[in-house]
């Protein structure tokens, strides 16, 4: 004979004492989901980074009552108005439950941790050569303002040295952490980062934007020689 067992509400009973209620938002619709069960938030470098670059997660589990199965990428702010994003899901039929792995990836805020983004503007010179001026990318003003700085870590990876037309200078390579994308293509001749001490940057690639589980990463190369120079 067959069982017809009913546990849409158990999850529901064994979590009654607990009070936590988070925001669900889903394409930007909110729902309340109360007796919410969470774990410890637990925290680890996303990279070797020094601590500057952290990963922190945490697991939230409801019952199948309170909302729609959330799709990936949706976002869960708890009481203390942090958010996290929604990299895995369980749907736990066996309780009536959703799972819900989250993540917060956080840049530590610190002096050190900010980039300004300069592009180049052309004049031509008497003899037809192109001459660049670099300007913010936002502002558009020369060297840039703070309304063209964002939140970023720059991670030395190595230094080696090169030897051409007889002479020899460092050549020293950067993982740039981004906290956010940059809606533009910042590989290239075009553009450059600045680093808080006026240290410019080549950026020669640009990877992993739109990613939940990592940040946008630019891979640069510190200008040390010519005109954009400072020491």
């Amino acid at each position: 004979m067959a069982l017809n067992i009913d546990v849409s509400d158990d999850f529901e009973s064994l979590c009654s004492d607990f009070n936590t209620t988070v925001t669900l938002r889903i394409a930007g619709v909110d729902t309340q989901l109360s007796s919410v069960l969470n774990e410890p938030v637990d925290w680890r470098e996303l990279d070797p980074t020094g601590g500057q670059v952290i990963r922190s997660g945490v697991l939230f589990v409801w019952s199948k009552k309170r909302s729609v199965q959330p799709p990936i990428g949706s976002i869960i702010v708890d009481s203390e108005e942090n958010y996290w994003t929604i990299w895995k899901m369980a749907n736990k039929q066996h309780v009536e439950c959703y799972e819900a792995k989250c993540l917060n990836l956080n840049i530590i805020t610190a002096a050190a941790n900010i980039a300004t983004i300069l592009k180049a503007t052309y004049t031509h010179g008497d003899a037809g050569e192109a001459n660049s001026t670099w300007v913010g990318l936002w502002s558009g003003e020369a060297g840039g303002t703070t309304e063209d700085q964002v939140v970023a870590h720059f991670q030395p990876m190595e230094e080696e040295s090169r030897i051409a037309f007889g002479g020899e200078w460092p050549a020293e390579s950067y993982k740039v952490y981004l906290q956010d994308p940059i809606p533009t293509e910042l590989s290239g001749g075009e553009f450059r980062l600045v680093d808080s001490e006026g240290g410019r940057y080549r950026v020669l690639k640009y990877i992993q934007e739109g990613r939940i589980d990592k940040f946008p990463v630019c891979l640069a190369e510190r200008i040390t020689a010519g005109s954009e120079y400072v020491p």
